[in-house]
């Protein structure tokens, strides 16, 4: 709740600053932040984000 009332009051605030950086990835990049994730893990294992992995995120 903190964090809401904190983003309420300044909506650049980021509780967790690398949310922002993937954001901003993402944005440079002109995917969704899903869609990264997605990449990135296919760059890193060389296979597709499993179905159980998504369900977390």
């Amino acid at each position: 709740m903190d964090g809401l009332l904190k983003t309420l009051i300044k909506p650049d605030w980021d509780d967790n600053p690398k949310r922002s950086e993937i954001l901003h990835a993402a944005n440079l990049l002109q995917i969704g932040e899903f869609q990264l994730i997605q990449l990135a893990y296919k760059v890193w294992y060389n296979e597709n984000l499993p179905e159980d992995k998504i369900n977390k995120i």
